[in-house]
């Protein structure tokens, strides 16, 4: 099979991801359940809760915590709180054919999950890679976004591990949002801070990029100036985190997610076929005269683009701290990222999309202002859920009254219902956070020197992924070692194994001290 039939199989598998959510939200769309929106690290999700149950069904979009007691998550729809049961059933039955499902739950369960964590990767960095992968040339690309990926792939498991002898000792869920499952595992009244102010920069760097390449597509759709048009678009997502409540929220951004994956696959599924020369493609050398220099400032990018280990908490939970399970659901999750942008990268280099946004192009053009809008949007409401609790001086539980959030002191199973149905009908944050959360990073993209908005994920994947999803998970499993040494560790080599990750994301740090250092003497 030649390379673009297989791509062309992986566009296939792509399809029917955008399908699966699809369905998905056509299910929450005609569901009476309500739905609540969180912020999950540096990609965001919407979460739908279904207050009976922990019926997930999940939408991709952008976030930087959660907090959810009785929610679960899915690309497509699981219930969690029905699978062990089943399965009990099944084998008190003692039937021939409960083995095969059983084992058919479980498979689907991972393959669910898996795509959880597909979506939860896939977001609007994918524009900036083909033009970032042609200057070292996509054979060097390729080797690079493989690097990239098992470093994140190791801090992934690394994470994973650390919820699953949480558990295992106490008997408890890690905490969803990622700021607390790290507080409560370092156990240093310094990590809430020092993560969310991180959470924030990283944030605000997406924020920058989405307002500034916002601007340059709608510039170009409608002839008006594309300063005017990222202001115009930081104005929107004011209004709609000031206005809208989480769960109107998520359905906005849901749809835009969805438009997202449809449109690539629209774009994949033809565009492979006809690349005119695939060998030619893959092997021709870089467009930037100094390779070495081409691949260091595409590194960071694509560090980022890979990044899904906010949803390790949650994924744990969801397939019940199984260590398999697990494994299996976040090496497949963060391998079809991977696939696709490859195959992205693949098709725009050799021809068979031109990437030019119009009405000549209606995928091209529906995949940049779904990529860029769910990106946004998901990004400014973790950095407006940051704000608020700086401006609040408050880091407990909370729940949103007219815009203000106030802490809640309800038995704990309560709680959830309270903080749901406030939510529905509350905007989802004041104007004073979202408003600050918008200016700053229209602010940044005005000051990217000749519009190269894609500076702001170069600081991003550069220092602030660096710390976030490297030397704090790192951190977390060393500290939890040497509490509970009677555990078998998910990353086998000890110590070492961590040094390794800790060394490996230091490095990309390091990539990015000196290109900012080099590019300060030059200029």
């Amino acid at each position: 099979m030649r390379a673009h039939e297989r791509l062309s199989a992986a566009a296939m598998f792509l399809l029917f991801a955008s399908t699966a959510d699809a369905f998905a939200s056509r299910r929450i769309s005609s569901s009476s359940s309500s739905a609540t929106t969180r912020s999950i690290g540096v990609k965001s999700i919407a979460l739908y809760a279904l207050p009976s149950n922990n019926t997930l069904y999940s939408s991709r979009s952008i976030p930087c915590e959660t907090r959810s007691e009785n929610v679960a998550l899915s690309a497509m729809s699981v219930d969690t709180s029905t699978i062990t049961p089943l399965a009990n059933i099944l084998v008190e039955e003692e039937d021939e054919g409960s083995s095969s499902i059983i084992e058919w739950g479980s498979f689907q369960s991972i393959l669910t999950t898996a795509l959880l964590v597909t979506g939860n990767t896939v977001g609007a960095g994918t524009l900036a890679l083909p033009a970032l992968s042609a200057k070292p040339g996509l054979c060097l690309s390729t080797g690079m976004f493989a690097v990239a990926y098992v470093v994140n792939l190791l801090s992934g498991l690394i994470l994973a591990e650390v919820a699953i002898k949480q558990n295992k000792a106490n008997g408890q869920d890690a905490p969803s949002s990622f700021r607390e499952f790290a507080a409560s595992t370092l156990d240093w009244p310094i990590a809430t801070n020092a993560i969310a102010a991180v959470c924030l920069f990283v944030n605000i760097c997406a924020v920058t990029y989405s307002l500034g390449q916002a601007g340059v597509i709608l510039s170009e759709l409608v002839g008006i100036d594309h300063v005017a048009m990222s202001a115009l678009c930081a104005s929107l997502l004011a209004v709609l985190g000031a206005t809208q409540s989480r769960v109107q929220i998520s359905q906005i951004t849901s749809v835009f997610v969805t438009g997202l994956f449809i449109s690539l696959a629209g774009l994949l599924l033809p565009g492979l076929p006809h690349v005119q020369d695939p060998l030619g493609t893959f092997l021709s050398p870089g467009t930037s005269p100094n390779v070495i220099a081409g691949m260091r400032e595409a590194a960071p990018i694509m560090l980022t683009t890979l990044i899904f280990q906010n949803i390790v908490p949650p994924v744990a939970k969801i397939l019940d701290y199984d260590r398999v399970k697990v494994v299996v659901a976040l090496v497949l999750g963060s391998f079809l990222p991977l696939l696709m942008y490859l195959a992205w990268s693949f098709v725009v280099l050799g021809g068979g999309v031109n990437p030019i946004v119009g009405v000549g192009s209606p995928f091209m053009t529906v995949f940049s202002v779904t990529a860029v809008t769910g990106s946004a949007i998901g990004c400014t409401m973790a950095a407006s859920e940051e704000l608020q609790a700086i401006l609040d001086g408050t880091g407990n539980d909370i729940v949103g009254t007219e815009g203000k959030l106030e802490a809640v002191s309800v038995p704990d199973k309560d709680k959830a219902i309270v903080f749901e149905r406030q939510q529905q009908q509350q905007p989802a944050y004041s104007w004073p956070a979202v408003v600050t959360a918008v200016s700053i990073p229209f602010v940044c993209s005005t000051l990217c020197p000749n519009g190269d908005y894609a500076q702001a994920l170069r600081l991003s994947g550069g220092f602030g992924i660096p710390i976030l999803y490297g030397a704090i998970p790192v951190a977390m499993a060393w500290t939890q070692r040497q509490k509970l040494q009677d555990q078998a560790n998910l990353v086998p080599g000890g110590n070492v194994s961590l040094g390794l990750v800790a060394t490996a994301f230091g490095l990309f740090m390091m990539n990015s001290v000196v290109s900012a250092v080099q590019g300060s003497i030059a200029s």
